[in-house]
């Protein structure tokens, strides 16, 4: 029953964002933003519901990726760390389909002051879900999938601690940039740019390079710790 959870909630964001839509005037609404936060594409108020329809869709597949993996062992071990992983970003594509509704309906004025906030979210949520990178068991459709890490369980455990202990600090720098963004007027972008890409080299190219490194020492292999 808990896997429909999602499903239920974005179905339910569904509805409730095709009554709001369908309050609105009839009209050309902005449909995407540039990086000053101007609007430099517009369409039709429903286009606005591609955010909640996309929410189904991945509620959708996150079903049908349970009932495939069911009987497979480590698949069932690493739930209790895939499904809030998996639950946060519906919640979060429901939440930022709001702000872009809200915003082509001028209830909402966006600036790049938003993206404030948008650092400190999104380096809780990398550091929260890096956290329990270490603890994931060795799968082939969730974590660091290489060569390396996908042939040596040895090497899958070392990356995925890796990975962890860096993307923790990779999410604190963020969170770090978003608040210093609410005091540095104008540099909200280049915060905002620098950290994702610092964070995204941290726990996903850094340990995908150790892994290799780790595979070119010991082979495929599985050593004991």
């Amino acid at each position: 029953m808990k896997k429909f959870i999602p499903l239920i909630l974005s179905v339910i964001n569904t509805v409730a964002m095709a009554f709001y839509i369908n309050t609105l005037p009839d009209g050309e609404f902005a449909t995407h933003y540039d990086i000053n936060m101007q609007p430099d594409q517009y369409g039709s108020k429903w286009a606005m519901l591609m955010f909640p329809v996309v929410c189904v869709l991945l509620s959708i597949l996150f079903i049908v990726y349970r009932m495939v993996t069911k009987n497979k062992e480590n698949h069932q071990k690493n739930k209790r760390y895939e499904d809030p992983f998996i639950f946060t970003i519906i919640i979060l594509f429901m939440i930022f389909g709001w702000f872009m509704t809200m915003a082509a309906a001028k209830v909402i004025s966006p600036n790049r002051t938003w993206l404030s906030p948008l650092m400190i979210v999104l380096g809780i949520f990398i550091a929260v879900g890096c956290n329990y990178f270490g603890k994931l068991k060795q799968n082939p459709n969730f974590g660091i999938k290489i060569r390396a890490t996908l042939k040596n369980e040895h090497i899958w455990k070392k990356t995925h601690r890796l990975s962890g202990v860096l993307g923790v600090i990779g999410g604190g720098i963020m969170v770090v940039c978003g608040i210093l963004g609410f005091f540095l007027d104008g540099m909200q972008i280049i915060l905002f740019t620098s950290s994702l890409i610092f964070a995204l080299v941290l726990f996903g190219i850094i340990p995908t390079i150790y892994a290799e490194a780790l595979y070119s020492k010991l082979g495929s292999d599985k050593v004991e710790e």
